[in-house]
């Protein structure tokens, strides 16, 4: 399809990934599994329906950000420079969307766009295929049309952490959107789950004019559920509902069982794999970069994570459950350096980190107790962390 653009929106943080993603290495550029980074993987999802990659643009938010886009699409896939936008992080992800569509217009007024974020992990089936193809055969038979894909997750506790669809059962694929819910709770989440529903995923397609009546949507921020009231307001919005794996990897647990899932083992290893040693380990996330080893004993259900930033050596053991104390930890480290580097334990007790370098070698345990951790540098130049738990 000659007139058909994908839209990345490659903005965020990933603070819920600290320390594997920070502000040098957002999520969406670390490696996902399978060799790719999140935002690699996204791309290839994407191609598959044909697109151009000079069709292809990617919002991000800094410089940093637009440097990682370029590193990892440019000469990989054949995507533009000038398709790589920077933009206000002020605008949220709604805004990011509507900003990246009034610029495919300004090459394309005849575009048919899907927009997604950059940061999940979906296994492409013939389900996938087919309800992306039908969102984009809808939009093109009538481009005032605007489609969203959605997924049911039977899950609570998954839901009421997700923006919801409710729509009108019909005997074809794509369906009209009742009403849309971001992060139902209460009274609210159990009428949604009584109903004809499905999370977003966050996947939308509609035409490159769609914003064109509303310029003035560019030029601030906007929420996701306020830019769909707008849209429903004047035009057709419909809900795709798809039953393909999904997952936003948006935090350790996800990110671990999107790879357990890929790779048959309970402990997972990301990074330098040749760098980590493991053993009596189960339901483990291990990941490490190229200049650290880690040798971890015991680790249960949790994260462990090694990173050089700016030659200093970060160890970081966080529980799988305790994602609000891994965005917090981010926050720390950002805004106060220092405090972090000294040591912080967060909802846990009993953790210690020995070395004789604390100047350089820093530790931070999330959600855990009893984990003790030691440093130490070989002859041979390596340096490492040693994990236990429980002693």
């Amino acid at each position: 399809m000659i007139h058909l653009w994908l839209i990345i929106i490659a903005g965020g943080q990933g603070t819920r990934l600290f320390l594997y993603s920070n502000k040098d290495r957002p999520k969406q550029f670390c490696l996902l599994g399978k060799g790719k980074t999140f935002i690699q993987d996204t791309v290839e999802r994407f191609l598959l329906f044909g697109i151009d990659p000079k069709h292809i643009v990617v919002i991000v938010t800094n410089d940093t950000q637009r440097s990682r886009a370029k590193e990892q699409l440019m000469e990989r896939y054949g995507v533009l420079s000038s398709n790589i936008v920077k933009i206000s992080p002020n605008h949220g992800y709604a805004g990011a969307m509507v900003v990246a569509t009034n610029h495919v217009y300004g090459s394309d007024p005849n575009a048919v766009v899907i927009s997604t974020p950059s940061d999940q992990s979906v296994d492409i089936n013939d389900n996938y295929c087919k309800v992306i193809n039908a969102a984009i055969e809808d939009v093109s038979k009538d481009p005032s049309h605007v489609v969203f894909v959605g997924k049911v997750i039977p899950n609570s506790s998954t839901v009421k952490e997700l923006g919801v669809f409710t729509y009108e059962e019909t005997s074809e694929i794509v369906v009209p959107m009742k009403d849309f819910y971001e992060k139902p709770q209460g009274e609210v989440l159990k009428k949604v789950m009584q109903s004809e529903y499905a999370c977003n995923t966050g996947i939308s397609i509609w035409s490159s004019n769609i914003f064109r009546p509303c310029l003035e949507l560019e030029s601030r921020e906007i929420a996701t559920d306020e830019l769909i009231n707008e849209l429903r307001s004047r035009t057709n919005v419909n809900v795709v509902v798809g039953d393909f794996p999904w997952d936003d990897c948006g935090n350790f647990e996800a990110l671990h069982r999107v790879n357990r899932h890929n790779s048959g083992s309970d402990v997972v290893v990301l990074g330098n794999t040749e760098n980590v040693l493991y053993e009596d380990c189960h339901n483990a996330l291990l990941i490490t970069d190229a200049s650290l080893e880690i040798n971890v004993y015991g680790a249960s259900n949790v994260a462990v994570i090694a990173r050089e930033i700016d030659a200093h050596y970060y160890l970081e053991v966080a529980a799988f459950n305790y994602n609000q104390g891994v965005a917090e930890a981010a926050k720390i480290f950002e805004e106060n350096i220092e405090a972090f580097r000294a040591g912080i334990t967060l909802g846990g007790r009993n953790n210690g980190l020995t070395t004789p370098r604390e100047d350089i070698y820093h530790g931070c345990f999330i959600g855990v107790s009893n984990y003790k951790v030691h440093t130490y540098e070989r002859k041979s130049g390596k340096r490492g962390f040693q994990i236990t738990f429980g002693c």
